[in-house]
């Protein structure tokens, strides 16, 4: 009974948190089910630009996974932890890049393709992680077989490795096109108020038309696509990102029959760099004034709060959400690990299939009233933030207890230790590893969320992503300006918190083989 009660922590906070304000959302549709045209052509819209998104996406990874998994070079490591960089970017400064590098170049291809190719950018990264841990680990007896049969190069991958891959490219496809789907951030800014997606629709609906039953309607749509990705993505592959080191293995080096994996993470790396560097390279417009006015509140006081003040406000939300965020993930992945199943892990990983915006929305609706009023207070945000990012944690903290050898953790229980000490000075140490890269990922996500602060700031509690859109979407060369110089500082944290990562990663096994 006691085992039992555990589960009471981390359910009632799923429960309340999560579950009742989707739930209040939904409940605004009041039985409707018609959509006007607007509404049906943002669904229409945001199907087809994440299925095009995701096949790009996936397209592009496979040469690249190649080359960084099935091959060795010097720096392997380091291109492996740029191409993560993509990823655990702000959603709001990728779309600011985006917006950069289409001022430097000209607005000729219209809004769509700059909208596809920042979901690619975002997202490579989970394709290429996914497939390349599962061509890393796969065992090369039937490429040999195939080989001393006289198959050729290409014979080799299309019959023999392509199959053996397929589920991990399901698995990385089904979840790029979940992220594409919860696209909010990067459609706003590009879109430009032109394009809608369901995510921008349920916003609009919310903020300026007060349309509470279209909304309840659109929020429907898109808790019903986003749950059958997300099933998908359970079903072929559990939907997990592989965002710490595979084993070592020795790999042959880089050959000439390389040519098209070694041109295409060429021209992708290129292609990743550009909207970085022309944010930087905007940020120094004028020298360093744009930095020296982040002290301000931009032309003619658009802003509320100063960026130090929102960057206050942010590492306040950061601390309470590594605190929930880590604290519940690790919890809950030690009792999956003990004594899980498919709908217990399906239960606290459900927040990947709805939308931030719908969260933010439930939070206005359900928790406008005693005895949670949450709307008025500021802890709305990193709450909101901590179920966002509480699946990841409890992704990566479980894939890797599910490499322990539970008879270390048995054996400490027989010489007296409990549950507590279990988990401090036996499961931690063994998984700290990937425990330290869950906190540095956490860091970088709970700064840049945007979707639910957009939503639930107010007054002087905005955040940096809700400071930085506010700048983007006004005019004026001086809030432009400033938009880069806060954009660059972030990526440039990011940045640092990827070496960081990195370096952890690369640290971990001489320290263990130190230890032992």
């Amino acid at each position: 009974m006691a085992k039992k009660l555990v589960w009471v922590v981390p359910l009632g906070f799923m429960g309340v948190l999560f579950y009742w304000p989707v739930t209040s959302v939904l409940a605004l549709s009041g039985g409707r089910f018609s959509l006007d045209a607007a509404a049906a052509s943002a669904i229409w819209f945001t199907l087809w630009q994440a299925a095009i998104s995701t096949l790009l996406a996936v397209v592009l990874a496979i040469p690249i996974a190649h080359l960084l998994y099935r091959r060795t070079f010097i720096g392997r490591s380091l291109l492996r932890g740029l191409f993560t960089v993509p990823f655990v970017l702000p959603v709001i400064v990728v779309a600011i890049g985006f917006s950069a590098v289409r001022r430097l170049v000209g607005d000729g291809f219209g809004s769509i393709p700059w909208i596809i190719a920042a979901h690619v950018f975002f997202n490579i990264a989970i394709s290429v992680r996914t497939i390349g841990a599962a061509w890393f680990s796969m065992d090369d007896a039937p490429l040999e077989a195939a080989r001393l049969d006289g198959a050729n190069r290409f014979r080799v991958f299309w019959s023999v490795q392509l199959p053996m891959l397929r589920s991990a490219i399901a698995a990385s496809a089904s979840l790029t096109f979940l992220y594409c789907l919860a696209s909010f951030g990067t459609v706003l800014i590009l879109g430009g108020g032109m394009v809608h997606t369901i995510e921008t629709e349920i916003y609009f609906s919310a903020e300026q038309y007060l349309d509470l039953g279209r909304t309840g309607a659109l929020a429907l749509v898109q808790l019903m696509v986003g749950l059958a990705a997300f099933a998908v993505a359970l079903r072929v592959g559990r939907g997990q990102v592989e965002l710490a080191n595979t084993e070592r293995v020795s790999r042959p080096r880089i050959a000439t029959r390389d040519w098209c994996s070694v041109l295409t993470t060429a021209l992708a790396l290129a292609a990743l760099a550009v909207p970085m560097i022309a944010v930087i390279a905007l940020s120094f417009t004028g020298g360093f004034a744009n930095y020296a006015n982040l002290a301000g509140f931009g032309a003619r006081d658009v802003l509320n709060v100063s960026l130090m003040q929102a960057a206050g406000n942010s590492v306040r939300n950061l601390v309470v959400t590594l605190f929930l965020s880590v604290g519940l993930g690790c919890l809950v992945a030690r009792l999956l690990w003990r004594r899980g199943n498919v709908w217990l892990e399906a239960i606290f990983t459900a927040p990947l299939a709805v939308s931030s915006v719908v969260l933010g929305l439930g939070y206005l609706v359900g928790f406008s009233q005693p005895p949670l009023p949450l709307r008025e207070s500021w802890l709305a945000v990193p709450l909101a933030q901590s179920l966002v990012l509480l699946p990841l944690v409890v992704r990566m903290v479980h894939s890797a207890l599910q490499s322990v050898d539970r008879e270390l953790s048995e054996a400490a229980s027989l010489d007296g230790a409990n549950a507590w000490q279990r988990w401090w000075r036996v499961e931690v140490s063994l998984i700290r590893q990937s425990l330290a890269t869950a906190v540095v990922f956490a860091s970088v996500g709970a700064i840049g969320e945007f979707g639910a602060a957009s939503l639930l700031v107010f007054g002087d509690q905005e955040t940096l992503p809700t400071v930085l859109y506010r700048l983007m979407s006004r005019p004026g060369t001086e809030n432009f300006g400033m938009a880069m110089a806060a954009s660059s500082l972030l990526i440039g944290i990011t940045l640092l918190a990827v070496l960081v990562a990195g370096f952890i990663r690369e640290t971990e096994p001489a320290l263990r083989r130190r230890r032992t």
